[in-house]
């Protein structure tokens, strides 16, 4: 059982359930308008208890339930008995996010509590993850760098934890590494079932059941074709060492403990390329604040050129200047930009190694891989082609657009620009296609 289905963008409004102008909560292909109002961790809750209500146990089937919550996740809403168990002293964003996260934490103890008296917890195996590091503002990688939508560790490394009683070893935290394609192998191989062979994954289940270590030394984290990069162009992690080519993605920096202090990668690509990450942790002084904001956090677009070091303070503050993103994407890849990074010691990502003499072998290594990775895999085919058009064909509720254009036309109707994006190869090759 999956709960994929219950919207196609990339995120909703957590009450509305609009995104851009339609409706977007839906139960199979069925629209549910009637849940307009009521909170998606709610209805999200709501549907897996009443799926383990009506489980039969002594049936003999499994229970395989994907819980994708749309919390927490843009926008930052939640009812306000969650978000009022923080005082008003701490910042916004970050009050309501921590909301967010209580309704979700309190919403996974109630489906626990169901699978206990249901007589299912002592033979589950329970595991909560994300699908990327927190987001610029309100969100806390801390102390790592970066943030969602990079290759930075903020971004690609998650917290994430398993349990279940069937385990041999409990009560300790794992170094190893474990990539999101291995999940498939690892539950299939748990529970007998055969693996598929030529998949992606490996099995990993003695590392969770035994402590073993992990059976993966590389990790490649994603190579994409689809121009504009705005999220990185690619990165790979092998042993202790970890290369990114290229554009690292929207944020770099380090944030604090309250999700403050990272700035945005298109205003850093000269300390990028001296070789060094830079660390804008340090507050504004209310003079440089007053001078570069206006009075809702917007930055001013004088300040866009000069001002470097623009800190993130709060979702929706930073600067979606595509133009100069294109441009900043383009320099570092004509440049052949890579950063190499020893992250067992430098987990922060603050020494780039890649012109280090010492360490040439391992970055020839690293590339030679990434190099692999990308001439064998499958063209990306990016599912957020979910047009504007089909809104109509629905009655104001999301409809798909999948297959409706190539990337390159997407991404022309997202920046909307109207002009033909040839930035790189495969922009060039995609040209055709318009």
């Amino acid at each position: 059982m999956s709960f994929f289905d219950r919207y196609y963008n990339g995120g909703v409004d957590h009450y509305s359930h609009e995104m851009y102008g339609g409706f977007d909560w839906y139960n199979g292909t069925t629209p549910e308008w009637e849940t307009r109002g009521q909170y998606s961790t709610d209805l999200l809750k709501d549907a897996a208890l009443r799926e383990i209500g009506n489980f039969h146990v002594e049936s003999g089937q499994r229970l395989f339930m994907v819980l994708s919550w749309a919390a927490v996740h843009w926008p930052i809403q939640a009812p306000a008995a969650c978000r009022d168990i923080y005082p008003p002293s701490v910042q916004e964003p970050r009050r309501t996010l921590l909301g967010m996260v209580t309704c979700m934490d309190t919403a996974i103890g109630e489906i626990i509590q169901a699978l206990k008296r249901k007589n299912m917890w002592d033979n589950t195996v329970f595991a909560f993850l994300s699908d990327n590091g927190g987001e610029a503002g309100g969100s806390s990688n801390y102390p790592l760098s970066g943030a969602k939508a990079t290759m930075w560790e903020g971004g690609v490394r998650i917290p994430a934890f398993v349990y279940s009683r069937l385990f041999k070893k409990t009560g300790y935290k794992h170094e190893g590494y474990m990539h999101q394609a291995d999940w498939l192998p690892t539950l299939l191989s748990m529970t007998g079932t055969d693996i598929p062979t030529h998949i992606d994954g490996i099995d990993q289940s003695d590392m969770l059941i035994h402590g073993y270590p992990s059976s993966r030394r590389t990790v490649p984290i994603t190579f994409d074709p689809i121009f504009p990069q705005f999220y990185g162009v690619g990165a790979i992690i092998h042993e202790d060492f970890k290369l990114i080519i290229g554009f690292p993605g929207l944020f770099s920096g380090h944030g604090d403990q309250n999700g403050v202090g990272m700035y945005q990668t298109i205003y850093g690509i000269d300390e990028l390329t001296k070789g060094f990450a830079v660390n804008f942790t340090q507050p504004h002084s209310p003079d440089r604040t007053n001078d570069c904001y206006t009075e809702h956090g917007q930055i001013k677009q004088r300040c866009t050129e000069h001002y470097i070091n623009q800190v993130v303070g709060e979702f929706g503050n930073y600067d979606m200047d595509y133009t100069t993103m294109e441009r900043a994407i383009s320099a570092l890849e004509e440049a052949q930009f890579v950063q190499l990074f020893n992250i067992k010691e430098d987990p922060r990502e603050m020494k780039n190694l890649a012109r280090d003499p010492a360490y040439s072998d391992i970055l020839r290594e690293l590339k030679e891989m990434a190099e692999g990775y990308i001439k064998t895999s499958r063209p990306a085919v990016d599912p957020a082609n979910v047009v504007p058009e089909s809104q109509a064909q629905k009655d104001g509720a999301w409809a798909t657009g999948f297959c409706d254009m190539s990337p390159s036309e997407y991404y022309k109707r997202k920046l909307n620009t109207g002009d033909d994006i040839e930035s790189t190869n495969y922009a060039r090759e995609q040209k055709n296609e318009l």
